[in-house]
């Protein structure tokens, strides 16, 4: 069972979409049996889980051992056909860079390649919160909510949009989590002129 410890955390809501709003919550974690693979974020979309650790948002040093160790698995998740490819959105604000410039970017800006061009993708990867059931050895107890099904279609609706566009190879950027499952990215031919969204 993999175990891992929390190093950052935060508390922000969804900027878009049906769940425009609700909380979501953003750790940063490590692997505590490979810490030199580095932090990996992981979002939570369970208000009873975030009101848990909403006391410890700007104190993370009095983080209790019972949360700040969690147990689960990352999984890949795939939309129906019809769905992809989509766009991303960044979770948090911060920067990346765009022909090689650093480029700051909010919470809810679509993921963009090095060219600055939106990135497309063809799955998600989430994080699943699981623990280990005697009577069931070797099966992950997934906690209720964080089956991969249900968190991946809980990290579709908050952070993703769909578009319709043919396959492109994908160009890749240094963080991970915004990596897994990309394919590619267009310049789009125009927007719509009711939802804003990109036309390919």
């Amino acid at each position: 069972m993999a175990k891992y410890q929390i190093q950052t955390l935060k508390i922000d809501t969804i900027k878009n979409g049906s769940n425009v709003g609700k909380p979501y919550m953003v750790i940063e974690m490590t692997n505590v049996l490979a810490p030199l693979d580095g932090s990996i974020k992981s979002t939570e979309f369970n208000e009873t889980i975030i009101n848990m650790y909403k006391p410890y948002a700007d104190k993370l040093n009095e983080l209790p051992d019972s949360l700040k160790y969690i147990s689960g698995h990352f999984c890949a998740w795939a939309p129906p056909k019809e769905c992809i490819p989509f766009n991303k959105v960044y979770v948090t604000a911060g920067t990346h860079k765009v022909n090689g410039i650093d480029t700051q970017h909010k919470n809810g800006d679509t993921i963009v390649d090095k060219f600055g061009q939106p990135r497309l993708y063809e799955s998600v990867v989430v994080f699943c919160r699981y623990y280990m059931d005697p009577d069931f050895p070797g099966v992950p107890q997934y906690y209720k909510g964080n089956n991969p099904i249900e968190t991946g279609q809980k990290y579709f609706d908050a952070f993703c949009k769909r578009i319709v566009r043919n396959n492109v190879p994908g160009d890749a950027t240094n963080d991970p989590n915004e990596n897994g499952g990309a394919t590619g990215a267009l310049t789009p031919k125009g927007y719509d002129p009711v939802t804003g969204d990109a036309i390919y």
